[in-house]
């Protein structure tokens, strides 16, 4: 049998699913989108996962290279950004700035808002910088979390959640630091394009940003809210910092722009076939 599930706005991380463990060993997932442009079969690979693929492939049952080929092409899917949303920010940013009436160095977030995307140690973070503005831009689900909702409920008065975002690409513009305190991600994609925007990261020094992201390098990275205060305090007091960072993150987009990944794709199917 195949369990077929459907969910309102194709959200796949409402709890229904993740309850149910139709998504903990194994799941297809189909894209509304690939549909619609006419791609057959419409499956997005990324959130296609499973956990016992690792006992079913390989020497004697798939190819010996399975593993190795699934990993290149999964990497490729995962980390590229379109550039060209990011052309032109002078506009988005004025546009955005007024839109949530913002002013000063603000520090931002996008996404679901969720605990395991941190949102806590969003909170928690700035609780200790009241004269900052901290913003998580992001829809909150009506079926969310009784704690999650606690964390919303008792954040302090410097941090806003203005919900979903129709130009996301403002959001990224009107913010002055990213900081993304989220310790679990599969393509980490708000993260690749707030790089893709120039903006300075704060991220969690996390295993799912590890080989990507470098301390000091294309980023900030702390394991605790100390650690990440300690971060965001360094890039708050120094602009020089932050424009370094931002054109560090920035060039790692450069490198995973959808154009890159296509040739890296393109070269890794024709080695395969």
């Amino acid at each position: 049998q195949l369990p077929i599930l459907t969910m309102p706005d194709d959200d796949i991380t409402h709890p229904i699913p993740d309850l149910t463990g139709y998504i903990t060993e194994g799941q297809i997932v189909l894209s509304r989108a690939l549909h619609r442009n006419g791609i057959y079969p419409p499956i997005n690979p990324l959130p296609s996962l499973s956990r016992l693929m690792n006992d079913g492939i390989g020497p004697g049952r798939t190819r010996a290279d399975h593993a190795n080929v699934k990993d290149q092409l999964f990497a490729s899917y995962a980390n590229g950004v379109d550039l060209r949303r990011f052309a032109s920010l002078r506009r988005a940013r004025s546009l955005g700035r007024g839109r949530y009436r913002l002013a000063g160095v603000v520090v931002f977030a996008v996404g679901l808002v969720l605990l395991r995307k941190g949102v806590d140690v969003f909170c928690e973070v700035a609780r200790r910088f009241p004269e900052l503005t901290f913003v998580w831009f992001g829809r909150i689900h009506r079926a969310v979390k009784p704690e999650t909702l606690r964390v919303i409920e008792e954040a302090p008065p410097n941090v806003r959640f203005p919900g979903y975002v129709e130009n996301v690409t403002e959001a990224y513009a009107a913010g002055d630091v990213f900081l993304f305190p989220s310790a679990v991600e599969n393509e980490g994609i708000a993260v690749l394009e707030a790089a893709a925007a120039g903006q300075p990261l704060v991220l969690r020094d996390a295993e799912c940003f590890a080989g990507r992201f470098v301390d000091n390098v294309n980023c900030l990275m702390a394991a605790d809210p100390d650690g990440l205060s300690e971060r965001l305090a360094r890039l708050v007091g120094s602009p020089e910092l932050r424009a370094h960072l931002g054109a560090q993150a920035r060039r790692f987009a450069e490198a995973h722009s959808i154009e890159v990944v296509g040739r890296r794709l393109r070269d890794l199917y024709a080695r395969v076939i």
